[in-house]
């Protein structure tokens, strides 16, 4: 979910949320032609804390300079003052 939010694709964390993060994921998984698992997979790795290479999107002190969807990162831009 915090991806979800910080990519500006959901507008709050709150439990609300999560049927609009379900749907992102399904229209995600559809465009790219694979299991909505694997796009859960992926999002969700850049978000764990449990390995250092993927802890990329922390809940604090994010490590934005090396995620690859900085550029689309509504988060990101916003820090960088874009």
């Amino acid at each position: 979910m915090r991806l979800l939010y910080r990519l500006g694709l959901v507008e709050t964390q709150g439990e609300g949320s999560y049927r609009t993060a379900v749907r992102i994921g399904r229209l995600m998984a559809d465009a790219a032609d694979v299991p909505i698992a694997y796009v859960d997979a992926v999002l969700a790795s850049l978000g764990m804390a449990h390995k250092r290479e993927a802890n990329v999107c922390r809940t604090t002190d994010p490590l934005c300079d090396d995620c690859s969807l900085r550029s689309r990162c509504a988060y990101c831009n916003c820090l960088r003052g874009e």
